[in-house]
């Protein structure tokens, strides 16, 4: 199964992924997705999923999965650059 088919079909919405597309602190996303665990009535540990995220805050779930998408991708390129960026300045030191 390919990097894309997985990330375009990702089910679970995560801390980061509020904060980011809502603008809040991260310490303030996960306060949200406790406070939607607790309305939806699930346990701590227990997962949400982006389809209760966008139906109990009334977003358009096509648009939060394609915003998703894009800074997932956006931040793996990130991470292959820094980790890339290191070992590139010890080649050119060689």
């Amino acid at each position: 199964m390919s990097k894309n088919f997985t990330q375009s079909f990702r089910l679970v919405i995560y801390p980061q992924d509020v904060a980011e597309f809502t603008g809040r602190s991260l310490r303030n996303a996960r306060a949200l997705l406790h406070d939607l665990r607790m309305e939806l009535g699930k346990k701590a540990r227990e997962i949400v999923t982006i389809r209760e995220f966008c139906q109990f805050f009334n977003l358009p779930e096509d648009q939060v999965r394609e915003y998703i998408q894009r800074t997932g991708i956006l931040l793996l390129f990130i991470a292959h650059v820094l980790y890339l960026v290191p070992r590139l300045s010890l080649v050119e030191k060689a």
